[in-house]
């Protein structure tokens, strides 16, 4: 039997890597280890750790390696902490497998200490083309790992490109599109139990004032651009603005660790502590990957900088509109309409988007069978950790 060890470090992973998770639990060939790490390790995050209790999956480790601070220093910091932890769970663990997704810069950790110890790493959507640092990232740990399931054909062609070898790249979709297939009837449903009076959900009520879902709203999910450190705080203000103006209810998602964290959060407080009660606007930090969805799906418009929008926005046809850099040379179906981060074109798209309303689906990022196909590499593939460039 196989030991596969799947690492999850951010709640965005988590909602994403879940079926997965779930399949390879139900797979009598494989022996599923998990490993909660980063900021998804955090008190903040808890809801992932009971959300993994409820699906029966204890994880192996959890080790909350994260430097607080949002900035430069405290990532590069994070990720020397990380590599050290995760050499020691590996060494204990002993996988044969080590599963990670995506391009943020925690998982350098776990693939370099899998190299390290003669680990074989199966690396998720790689391939795709950003406008951050999390290229540079991305395609680092494609050269660091041995196996490949990129998301969509063009991916697939450049991780090819990058010199790995044909027998060793799949093109497997995006499991962000069969996490909404296997929840639909779920999705659908508005949870309007965020918003009843007094009432706290998983321990993450939000604060400001009540959103009426049954009247149209915003969503906002702002990530920082490590490589634009020093305009975060501009660019945020430049948003605020916008949707000041819009005056929508709008419900905002706080940023996620990587560099640039801090200048979006002071932001936030500021605005939280002098204006909060002057406009229709809520903010979260977390949610369960349902309730997130389903808000999306509801929306008149989700705007910001996050791939949700791209995969997850497209196969639902929400109306998206995506801010400056982060997602440029992204791989976007025609639901998401781009631009930089002014207040007076962040207004106009925003208006573009309420006034076109819902498109139809794209099937852009897969059919929704994409642990299946996992699964069924994952069980069959030499386990080889030498590498070669193919020409």
């Amino acid at each position: 039997m196989r030991r596969v060890c799947v690492v999850i470090t951010s709640r965005a992973q988590y909602g994403r890597l879940k079926p997965l998770l779930i399949s390879i639990r139900d797979d009598a060939e494989l022996e599923l280890q998990v490993i909660v790490s980063g900021s998804a390790a955090s008190e903040k995050e808890k809801i992932i750790i009971d959300d993994l209790a409820k699906e029966s999956i204890i994880p192996s480790f959890i080790s909350p390696a994260v430097v607080e601070g949002g900035n430069p220093l405290s990532m590069t910091k994070t990720t020397g902490l990380a590599l050290l932890e995760y050499a020691l769970m590996f060494d204990k663990l002993r996988p044969d497998i080590v599963v990670v997704r995506g391009d943020r810069y925690e998982i350098m950790a776990p693939v370099l200490s899998s190299v390290y110890l003669n680990i074989f790493v199966a690396h998720i959507e790689g391939g795709d083309v950003s406008g951050t640092v999390d290229e540079t990232i991305r395609h680092s740990i494609t050269k660091l790992s041995n196996l490949h399931f990129p998301t969509n054909n063009d991916s697939y062609k450049r991780v090819l490109s990058l010199g790995e070898s044909k027998d060793l790249v799949f093109d497997v979709g995006s499991l962000d599109v069969e996490f909404i297939k296997l929840n639909n009837e779920k999705i659908t449903m508005k949870p309007f139990h965020l918003f009843e009076k007094n009432k706290d959900y998983s321990g993450s009520k939000g604060i400001g004032p009540r959103i009426d879902l049954n009247n149209p709203y915003l969503v906002v999910q702002f990530h920082p651009v490590t490589f634009e450190y020093d305009s975060m705080e501009k660019q945020t203000l430049e948003l605020l603005s916008a949707l000041k103006e819009i005056n929508m209810q709008t419900i905002i998602f706080w940023p996620n660790t990587d560099s640039g964290s801090d200048k979006i959060e002071m932001v936030y407080r500021k605005f939280i502590d002098r204006e909060l009660n002057d406009h229709k606007i809520h903010f979260y930090r977390n949610l369960h990957p349902l309730d997130f969805l389903s808000l999306i799906n509801g929306s008149s418009c989700f705007i910001g900088n996050s791939s949700s929008m791209i995969k997850e926005g497209s196969y639902l046809g929400i109306p998206c509109v995506n801010i400056g850099s982060r997602q440029e040379g992204r791989l976007k179906s025609d639901n998401v309409l781009s631009t930089p981060v002014n207040s007076k074109d962040i207004i106009d798209a925003i208006k573009k988007q309420l006034n076109h309303g819902v498109y139809v689906s794209s099937h852009l990022y897969g059919d929704g069978e994409t642990s299946k196909k996992i699964v069924s590499v994952l069980k069959l593939v030499k386990l080889s950790t030498v590498k070669k460039i193919s020409y």
